[in-house]
């Protein structure tokens, strides 16, 4: 079994299609083990919901990014987004898949 808690050194995940399904579910967890998250996926609304939610129930800072990962102009905006950032972990369920 693995067990996952927040790195004090590297306290912040990145989840990648994180407003529904697997993601979404793999950002709860993230986040329920003390990890701050960043939220990529489509939707802003759904990323506002989503990160509301996450703030709320667990207690950690959310920050968002609306990126469509079927399109291809898209990794400047998600580059600008995590700049200076120290990720922990990284999180990749989206569709579209063009990061690899």
């Amino acid at each position: 079994m693995l067990i996952l808690s927040a790195c004090p050194f590297f306290p912040l995940s990145v989840v990648t299609g994180a407003t529904d399904g697997i993601g979404k579910a793999y950002a709860e967890e993230l986040a329920r083990r003390g990890f701050a998250i960043i939220l990529i996926s489509r939707s802003q609304e759904k990323l506002d919901d989503v990160s509301k939610a996450i703030a709320s129930k667990c207690g950690v800072e959310t920050k968002t990014i609306a990126a469509d990962f079927s399109a291809i102009d898209i990794y400047t905006k998600i580059e600008e987004g995590l700049t200076g950032l120290e990720i922990g972990v990284l999180g990749k369920s989206q569709t579209g898949d063009r990061l690899t």
